[in-house]
């Protein structure tokens, strides 16, 4: 990337960098350099003219770096006790807005108590002014552990009771849809609760959903007992009154809300002398303590150790071996120099004399403007450091260097000329005199202007050219003005700018140098060193990798296992020796005669054995997302079909208009779906309706079609009439279940013997026979003549075999799939319940024997099944290529599986 402006011992030296925090990082890089040439870190210094813009990267970067540094003014940190005040009159003044109280819980300090209610408020003496005990101790910044659990706050070991970690609450407020008011607050709640109990039932049991719904439920009771008394306190703040009274009040609240309010009590205490003032409203009361609360300032003592920050005012007669002066670019330093609107300069001119002396002119902050600069030039005893970044990372654009950096280059450059000059003066003056010989005064006069000319040019640090031999180096009179002069040969913007960032090691996009040895911490030394295998790669050269990160190298080792051999090993999937007594007797409480199971379990099987381990097994469920609702998804929209039909067949049977066998029974019907359909969306609207109310306006209305037309093709088969709803065996469905409902399980009559669970959706009548119906709300997926298609559609065959076991005096012709909307054309695939029937469902419960005895479940998936799995993080792209590697003979009962038709 070039040569720096200046290297080894320049006074002056200029670079740019891509943005603030690279700025910052190179000041680092710099700091270590010139320490390991012996240059304390005591006396190197920052000078920032706009320290609220680079404190926090200065911050970061001399942590990473572990170098230890002194702020003049403190490290301003956040406060989150005082920011969880803040939110909680946010939330008041918003009507107990859930964002605010969301934000509240965000800052980790709710108070550890035995029932999870908000604890008494207790009466706290602070001293008023914290400075009556000054810090012992120094501000050192120590590198974090990144690796290490946070063990903080609510993770600590007095957190162990009912309220431990609140991290489903905020979601928890998102999908009750809280807005505001109290009494929308326990409506919302209940609501929400009364959704996770039908969600609950409507899941099949073997769902690891089922687990984090109740999960779920668990928290909304703990997030009932906190929020609603805090909110009925915060209910109990004055609406206007004296600063007395809200300081009362906010002492109680803070003793309630916050687990450490030492320091906001301080604050209040500040704050006693405004006792009489008032009424106040919530208002002024949040803009008084908004300043005071929102930040923590850490000041360290004046003997700590590191290096200083020093703002340009606090510079004025100290001083450094380095100062680094960040920011020297255009609207940073100097700033951007304007006029007062409300009294512009003409108008302050004409004012009187002792008047306008106070008065500021836009002449006068130019001068203060260079003053700041002469102070923090001034404080470099040996060496000044300066840059700027090159883009406005807030707007996007680029910068230019500051006028002030091209003059301080320029003078650099004209005493580097000067002093080569009076090197050549002293050369011909010796020569003159006569006191040496002519040939050694002329050597001695060239030797002086070889030796002086470089020092000046170095402490000019100003580029003579575009080339890198001209860098270091200033323009002579004896040389052509080149694309970095001007007219007069002087230095220009552009020329500056380029030398400026050729000096770092930086390259846009990459956060390392290309050096590993100028790296500030590991990570950076890492990326180099891999840039430069990358370029160049050599073997094992990366190895130290495995050593000081095991996880890479067990990372590393499971990849090449999964990739690079034929055999099956654990890495591939829930893959054990199923010779070991612990992990044999683990796969047998899995067993079909140990366990009972769901079809839509046993779906699974078909799907990607690891996909059933991780879901019926191991009970993983993704991770919730909250997402905004543009529209119900297929779950969603899928239970408000069931509801809607549960509810419609339920009101037909108790009017008598089962079975639809006369249009008059029809245009009832369709008259009591009309009745019905209003109810069900709106017991569904409080959680599916999306911000756009004509997506649920639509969406119900072609619900609405979709049933109509349901209604219209049972009234075309109406010699089978629908007798029972949602027939549930093994599994509690709430309150939409048929009354012949039994919690026990099915045991099938099998070959193999297995306990099945489930719902039926609908069960027909023709006489004395039987059928199963699943009702589905999405596309066609099966067509055809099919039995269980390739183990992809069971409820067919497994819930005609569950009508058999149930009623052993009935004949059970089969079950169908009825696709009962619009989106899967109504069309309808029946499977009779014959012995191939019988064969194929013995041939599933058979495979899930086989895989548990050999304890294997692979990631082996079915054609597109990656594309509808909730495990693919876990797996990872490209499963089905990567089991074409492997050894296929221990797929076979998998492959047969998924052959038959």
């Amino acid at each position: 990337m070039g040569e720096d402006v200046s290297r080894g011992d320049g006074t002056l030296e200029f670079f740019s960098a891509s943005s603030e925090g690279r700025e910052c990082v190179e000041i680092a890089r710099r700091c270590l350099q010139l320490a390991g040439e012996g240059v304390p870190f005591d006396r190197m210094a920052v000078v920032l003219r706009t320290p609220g813009l680079y404190r926090p990267h200065l911050l970061e970067a001399l942590r990473r770096a572990q170098i230890p540094a002194r702020f003049s003014r403190g490290t301003v940190l956040p406060d989150p006790s005082g920011r969880a005040l803040l939110a909680l009159l946010d939330c008041r003044a918003e009507s107990y807005s859930a964002r605010a109280f969301a934000e509240y819980l965000s800052l980790g300090v709710i108070p550890s108590t035995d029932d999870g209610a908000p604890p008494p408020a207790t009466d706290a003496f602070v001293l008023p002014d914290l400075d009556v005990i000054p810090f012992e101790e120094a501000l050192v910044l120590r590198p974090r552990d990144e690796g290490a659990a946070d063990v903080e706050g609510l993770e600590r070991a007095d957190f162990a009771g009912s309220l431990r970690v609140p991290r489903y609450w905020e979601s928890l407020l998102v999908d009750a849809a809280v807005i505001g008011g109290i009494d929308r607050w326990e409506r919302r709640l209940d609501v929400l609760d009364a959704n996770l109990a039908r969600a609950r039932a409507g899941l099949d049991p073997d769902d690891p959903q089922v687990v984090h719904l109740q999960r779920r439920a668990d928290e909304l009771q703990k997030l009932r007992g906190f929020a609603l008394p805090l909110l009925r306190a915060l209910a109990a703040l004055p609406t206007s009154a004296p600063w007395i009274l809200w300081l009362d009040a906010l002492r109680e609240l803070a003793t309630r809300a916050l687990r450490e309010p030492e320091r906001v009590l301080q604050v209040l205490a500040e704050l006693a002398p405004l006792g009489p003032v008032g009424p106040v409203g919530i208002g002024e009361v949040r803009a008084v303590l908004d300043r005071r609360l929102v930040n923590l300032v850490l000041r360290p003592p004046a003997n700590a150790p590191g290096v200083r920050i020093w703002t340009t005012d606090e510079a004025r007669g100290l001083d450094a071996d380095v100062v680094f002066l960040p920011g020297l670019a255009e609207k940073l330093f100097p700033e951007k120099v304007v006029e007062d609107p409300l009294l512009l300069d003409a108008r302050r001119a004409q004012l009187p004399e002792p008047l306008r002396a106070w008065l500021a002119v836009a002449s006068t902050r130019v001068a203060e403007e260079r003053a700041h600069l002469a102070v923090a030039v001034g404080a470099a005893t040996q060496r000044l450091v300066v840059s700027w970044p090159r883009v406005d990372s807030g707007r996007a654009r680029p910068r230019v260097p500051s006028f002030y950096a091209l003059e301080l280059a320029r003078q650099g450059a004209r005493l580097g000329t000067e002093l080569a000059r009076q090197g050549a003066r002293l050369g011909t003056e010796l020569a003159r005199q006569g006191a040496r010989s002519e040939t050694e005064l002329a050597r001695e006069g060239a030797r002086s202007e070889t030796e002086l000319a470089p020092q000046g040019a170095r402490l000019g640090g100003a580029p003579g050219g575009p080339s890198p031999e001209g860098e270091g180096r200033s323009p002579s009179e004896t040389e052509p003005p080149s694309e970095s002069a001007d007219g007069d040969g002087d230095l220009t913007h552009r020329a500056l700018a380029r030398a400026a960032a050729r000096a770092l090691d930086e390259e846009t996009g990459w956060p390392a140098p290309d050096d590993p040895r100028n790296a500030i911490d590991d990570a950076e030394f890492d990326l180099a060193a891999l840039r430069r295998l990358m370029r160049r790669p050599v073997q094992g050269a990366a190895g130290y990798l495995l050593e000081v990160h095991p996880h890479l190298a067990r990372a590393l080792s499971a990849r090449a296992r999964r990739w690079g051999t034929r055999s099956w090993t654990r890495h591939d999937g829930l893959v054990d020796d199923t010779k070991r007594p612990d992990v044999r007797s683990l796969f047998e409480r899995y067993s079909t005669r140990a366990k009972p199971y769901s079809a839509t379990a046993l779906q699974r099987i078909a799907a990607c054995p690891y996909q059933f381990a991780l879901y019926s097994m191991l009970k993983l469920s993704p991770r919730e997302v909250p997402e905004p609702i543009e529209e119900p998804n297929p779950m969603q929209r899928g239970t408000f079909v069931h509801d809607a039909q549960f509810d419609l067949l339920s009101e037909l049977r108790d009017r008598k208009l089962l079975p639809l066998d006369h249009p008059q029974k029809l245009a009832a019907a369709r008259q009591v779906l009309d009745e019905i359909l209003p109810r069900v969306a709106a017991e569904h609207a409080e959680e599916l309706v999306p911000a756009i109310p004509r997506v649920w306006d639509d969406f119900v209305a072609g619900i609405r079609l979709d049933l109509h037309e349901w209604l219209g093709r049972l009234h075309d088969d109406a010699e089978w009439v629908p007798s029972h709803f949602e027939l549930s065996f093994g599994v509690e469905r709430g309150t939409r279940r048929d009354p012949a409902s039994r919690p026990e399980t099915v045991t099938l009559p099998l070959d193999v013997p297995l306990a099945l669970r489930g719902s039926i959706d609908l069960v027909e009548a023709r006489g004395d026979q039987l059928r199963a119906t699943d009702h589905k709300s999405g596309k066609a997926r099966e067509k055809g003549s099919v039995r269980i298609a390739g183990g992809r559609a069971l409820q067919p065959v497994l819930y005609a075999l569950a009508l058999e076991a149930l009623y052993p005096g009935r004949e059970v012709v089969g079950g169908q799939l009825s696709y009962c909307t619009s989106r899967g054309k109504f069309d309808k695939t029946f499977v009779p319940l014959d012995d191939e029937a019988r064969r194929l469902a013995g041939d599933v419960v058979r495979t899930l024997d086989v895989l548990l005895e050999r304890g294997f479940f692979p990631a082996a998936p079915d054609e597109r099944a990656c594309d509808f799995c909730d495990y693919q993080p876990i797996c990872g792209p490209g499963e089905a290529r990567r089991v074409r590697r492997k050894d296929p003979r221990f797929l076979g009962p998998l492959v047969r599986l998924r052959s038959s038709r």
